[in-house]
């Protein structure tokens, strides 16, 4: 997902935007914990649990 560094600043490159849409195609939505702009030592289950909620009610 496209990472920014503050709230007020837009967000820089990414492979997919911030609804998950991989960038220049239509309708190819990735979930998966490559989207995710950092790596994180703790177990990352639970966000690709809201990610995949939170495309789940994306509309198509």
């Amino acid at each position: 997902m496209p990472a920014r560094p503050g709230i007020d600043q837009p967000f820089g490159p990414s492979v997919v935007d911030e609804d998950l849409k991989i960038v220049g195609t239509e309708h190819v939505y990735v979930c998966d914990m490559f989207v995710m702009p950092i790596a994180s030592a703790a177990n990352p289950v639970r966000t690709l649990a809201a990610l995949a909620l939170r495309l789940s009610q994306h509309p198509a």
